[in-house]
């Protein structure tokens, strides 16, 4: 099976069209393209044939880490390229949708998730080991479960604001 897009081209359909109103970092798009991965493979289809890897923070797809690295852990805008596929930019709009409301932090969590492949690799082989398709499809990454029992810290905010709503609303009329 043969991979449709790049995970490059994807990181860049990411950065082009989300960078500027979300906060995309090297970390944040790694885990993107990797959660982009996994929901693809477990529905039947390769999405790239780039290696994935198990860094200390989670998945990582060196080939992306390497384009954007330069970055550091700053605020990405721009992409490296603004030429991809039109499957790369249809892949970014539904992986930001599900996810692009999380912060790096909140998807390094969800990676490190038990029944994850992520820490099933790194249990089982250690940091630095590649995470290949067999590790995916029998992991809880992309899948309802794997979201399950999450408290992120944007819906950590959100509630918070419900609650400050709620007791401003109390307090109007004192």
């Amino acid at each position: 099976m043969t991979g449709v897009t790049t995970a490059v081209d994807l990181a860049n359909a990411i950065v082009d069209r989300y960078g500027g109103s979300g906060f995309v970092t090297n970390m944040k798009l790694n885990k993107l393209v990797y959660f982009a991965y996994a929901f693809f493979l477990k529905s039947g289809a390769r999405l790239f044939d780039d290696d994935i890897e198990a860094w200390q923070y989670g998945p990582v797809v060196p080939s992306v880490y390497h384009a954007y690295k330069s970055n550091g852990s700053k605020r990405i805008t721009k992409p490296v390229s603004s030429d991809y596929d039109g499957t790369a930019a249809k892949v970014a709009d539904v992986v930001w949708s599900l996810y692009g409301n999380l912060t790096a932090y909140d998807l390094m969590r969800l990676s490190h998730k038990d029944g994850g492949a992520w820490k099933n690799v790194v249990d089982h082989r250690g940091l630095r080991s590649p995470i290949d398709d067999t590790d995916v499809v029998s992991s809880i990454d992309a899948s309802p479960e794997g979201l399950a029992g999450m408290t992120t810290i944007s819906s950590s905010v959100s509630d918070s604001m419900d609650r400050w709503a709620v007791a401003m609303e109390m307090l109007k009329d004192s």
